[in-house]
């Protein structure tokens, strides 16, 4: 679901493009040029992670032993750059129609144009709500927030567009674009750091370590979790961690139950490999008989 999805966003993005920059260049309207911006944005956002999520999951090979998962971070960093020029672009155009005083002529294809692209992306925020494709996809996930800030920043425009046509503010348009484009820069910022930080391999957040020791400890043969270190690779995270088991075990046995919690952290989608250390438990509690 999230290829199909990602998909149709990308070519409703460039079908709203086109109408969009049909009405700015009719009207003149510098809220047009802002929402046809972000719909440019949002194609090749679209098409970025859609070919990103295609490469990621290419089979391991000779070169890339632990897979390609680094292929959705690329992607969306130059997404980023890309969405940044695009903010300048939207950015300059409104300031220099506010200092010459030119005012749009307003008219209805802005608001149907708006209005459509409102209304395709609350569909889309509908569709990318499934719960458990949430859990298990980050590309959903970021593309419902895309899409969801989008419904907010389209009826905000909307709102701008019948303030001006109706309440006699003619360069409400271009006022209102300011802000359009100042959504699409911090988004494409937003989107850098979130990418910069997967390529640099930032720990995840300390609620997923939480988690990660919480399912450690359900094995009944883990008696303690000393220490773990994990990093993103990509997409997916790399994790090493240290267990305690019964220091009355034999070396094999122990050598077992670590081979099996490895064996089952590489069972999460979220994990590209793991490694595991096994210690004794000395002074801890015994467990209970």
């Amino acid at each position: 679901m999230p290829r199909r999805l990602l998909l149709a966003s990308s070519l409703v993005s460039v079908a709203l493009l086109l109408g969009l920059g049909t009405a700015y260049l009719a009207t003149g309207s510098q809220l047009a040029l802002a929402q046809a911006a972000d719909s440019l944005a949002d194609a090749l956002t679209g098409l970025g992670l859609l070919w990103a999520l295609r490469v990621s999951l290419a089979p391991p090979d000779e070169n890339h032993p632990y897979g390609h998962h680094g292929a959705q971070p690329i992607a969306a960093l130059v997404v980023a750059m890309l969405v940044g020029a695009l903010a300048l672009e939207v950015l300059l155009d409104s300031v220099e129609a506010l200092r010459s005083g030119r005012a749009a002529l307003m008219g209805w294809s802005v608001a149907t144009g708006i209005g459509t692209k409102v209304a395709i992306k609350a569909v889309f925020v509908r569709l990318a709500s499934v719960p458990a494709l949430l859990r298990a996809n980050a590309a959903l996930r970021a593309f419902r927030v895309d899409a969801r800030s989008d419904v907010i920043v389209g009826l905000t425009s909307l709102a701008g567009f019948l303030g001006a046509r109706y309440g006699d503010w003619p360069m409400l348009d271009a006022w209102l674009a300011l802000p359009v484009a100042a959504w699409i820069g911090i988004s494409g910022a937003m989107l850098a750091k979130e990418s910069i930080d997967l390529l640099m391999g930032t720990a995840p957040p300390r609620e997923w370590q939480d988690e990660l020791v919480r399912e450690l400890l359900e094995h009944p043969q883990v008696r303690a979790v000393a220490e773990i270190k994990a990093r993103s690779f990509g997409d997916r995270t790399q994790v090493w961690v240290e267990i305690r088991v019964d220091p009355q075990l034999s070396v094999g046995e122990a050598h077992d139950i670590g081979e099996a919690v490895e064996a089952a952290l590489r069972q999460r989608e979220d994990i590209v490999d793991a490694v595991v250390h096994v210690d004794a438990a000395v002074g801890l509690d015994p467990p209970p008989s």
